[in-house]
């Protein structure tokens, strides 16, 4: 019975951290908002008291469960801890000279709060475990999300036949079933060396079974139409292997490093070229070459800059 109630007490913080990672994906809370009533005129997400509340019970609740991690993560990652406090102080002191007061105030406390809570969860969480929770948060919002399309619920499908699932936009839907396919290949790959190392047949039926999973992923992630995170993914594991290739270890590392910064050059050079051409490109990929308004929204921001390049908006 002891050992039932310390393996409960273990499962608990996971769980948090399951709800945490869920939660922090936006579209659960909002979903649940929605469907609890319509918001009042007028009233965004971002100004909501339900949805803010509901944001600050999560992180507070991560923070309980991870806060004897402190002292290993001040040990450990003090720099970090510095300069996030240092970036959210800043914000919070924007508020005095912020356009809308309030709202500045009210995200810059969310930040922090939210900030704190990860930053002790990565201290608190053996990276197996955290993976392994990102996993199964990921995991709901793509099931349910799946369901919301073929159950036919309020804004599971946008107006261009996509689907959107509880997240109600398709690159939300679609940031989330890339991130599952990424963690779906790591943890099946934790999950073969252990299959490997102890022989167990469990463990090759939790392989088959987070394969499985991986493979909704990409489905819903086709289903939604979003190349966004297609683009996210690609810039990502690029970005990663040149990283790995310049500071690996080892005979050669001065040869490795050149051919790193050789790719990146061309990388760039390649990412230069396609942004003058977004015109051609986005017409074969059947896109705005705005990118969706996406164009449109960073003049309207570099021209809000130019008004006030120093207090900012």
């Amino acid at each position: 019975m002891a050992a039932l109630g310390c393996a409960n007490l273990a499962t608990v913080p996971t769980l948090v951290l399951v709800l945490a990672v869920l939660a922090v994906t936006k579209g659960p809370v909002y979903r649940v908002r929605v469907q609890a009533g319509d918001l009042p005129p007028g009233t965004d997400f971002i100004d909501d008291r339900w949805v803010q509340a509901a944001f600050l019970a999560v992180y507070a609740g991560l923070i309980a469960v991870s806060w004897p991690a402190w002292p290993r993560l001040w040990q450990r990652a003090r720099p970090v801890v510095v300069t996030q406090g240092v970036l959210v102080g800043v914000i919070l002191a924007s508020a005095s000279w912020s356009i809308a007061t309030r709202r500045t105030a009210e995200q810059a406390v969310m930040l922090g709060v939210g900030t704190a809570a990860f930053l002790l969860a990565g201290a608190r969480f053996s990276v197996t475990r955290a993976l392994g929770a990102t996993w199964g948060a990921l995991q709901i919002g793509v099931v349910a999300s799946a369901l919301a399309g073929a159950l036919d619920w309020r804004f599971a499908v946008d107006r261009n036949g996509d689907l959107a699932g509880i997240y109600f936009n398709r690159n939300s839907l679609g940031a989330v079933a890339a991130l599952g396919v990424l963690t779906s290949g790591a943890v099946v790959w934790v999950m073969v060396r252990r299959w490997h190392r102890s022989g167990q047949g469990r463990h090759g039926i939790a392989v088959v079974g987070v394969a499985a999973g991986g493979v909704l992923d990409a489905g819903v992630w086709v289903r939604s139409g979003s190349l966004t995170p297609a683009l996210a993914v690609v810039v990502a594991l690029g970005v990663g292997a040149l990283v790995m290739l310049a500071t690996r270890p080892g005979p050669g590392q001065w040869m490795r490093r050149r051919i790193a910064v050789a790719v990146s050059a061309v990388a760039l050079a390649v990412v230069g070229l396609a942004v003058a051409l977004r015109a051609q490109l986005t017409e074969l990929l059947g896109r705005s070459p705005t990118f969706s308004g996406r164009t449109e929204i960073w003049a309207e921001v570099i021209d809000a800059w130019q008004r006030r390049p120093l207090n900012g908006f």
